[in-house]
């Protein structure tokens, strides 16, 4: 046999993105290129702040900054983005919750690179498939603050408050004493002013309910009883108009009344 030289001609294409999925309910970004890219290790290879999603190309409304990527090389890419950039971009979208256009991707120059180090060039208004939110929040605990009568509800994701007046229905939520008995309806309390969308949100009770409570917890002046709340279905939605489910029994933790 004899020896041959090997010319080689170095891969000097520059890759693309192609196409995009925005899922809304697992916060997975999928994204295609053109060619392999190098992913590992992600710290390295990737400028997520090179990404981002948006109503309009060139608007970079939601930078993918502090999101992370699965770190495999392939032409698929996926991201998982930060839950507060899933609830800024469900109001983007054209599923339940967005304004009913598609949500646009654009891509940077540098934001990837192939395995031949060649960056990626800029992908701009790039139209995303989504799959939207189906997932219904659910209510973690509450909060009771005996002493100044105010009840914090946190839930497992956002909770769509703006405005509350529309989109929690108070009449749907209990405190029990023992198990479902719906001693004591929330409907005529109220909401903290200045109440925002968020994952917890904060119920001023009256003088009266505050004194009733206090008698049938488990704090000093009690009947030794924890507290318990109870929620019908379609008492709140999150920012992808999914309603609670009903739960009851969900834990209170008590704060004794403490001021003289």
């Amino acid at each position: 046999f004899s020896n041959f030289d090997l010319y080689e001609i170095p891969d000097t294409t520059r890759p693309t993105m192609l196409s995009g999925h925005m899922n809304l309910d697992n916060r997975i970004l999928t994204l295609v290129a053109s060619e392999t890219l190098d992913l590992t290790p992600a710290e390295l290879k990737v400028d997520l702040a090179k990404i981002h999603l948006s109503n309009v190309t060139n608007e970079s409304a939601i930078s993918l900054a502090g999101s992370s990527v699965i770190q495999f090389d392939g032409t698929e890419i996926n991201i998982t983005i930060l839950e507060p950039l899933r609830i800024r971009a469900i109001p983007l979208s054209a599923t339940p919750g967005g304004d009913g256009a598609p949500l646009i991707l654009d891509v940077s120059a540098g934001a990837f690179s192939d395995l031949s180090e060649n960056l990626i060039v800029d992908s701009f208004n790039i139209v995303l498939t989504e799959s939207p939110d189906i997932s219904p929040p659910n209510i973690l605990y509450g909060t009771l603050f005996l002493g100044a009568g105010v009840l914090e509800i946190t839930a497992d994701e956002t909770i769509d408050l703006s405005p509350y007046s529309a989109n929690v229905n108070l009449s749907r939520v209990f405190i029990s004493n023992s198990s479902s008995d719906r001693y004591l309806p929330l409907a005529n309390a109220n909401f903290q002013e200045g109440t925002i969308d968020g994952v917890a949100f904060n119920l001023t009770l009256s003088e009266l309910e505050r004194v009733a409570l206090i008698a049938r917890s488990a704090t000093p002046g009690g009947d030794g009883h924890a507290l318990t709340m109870d929620i019908a279905f379609g008492a709140m939605h999150d920012i992808g108009i999914k309603y609670n489910l009903k739960e009851d029994g969900i834990s209170i933790v008590e704060h004794a009344d403490v001021i003289e």
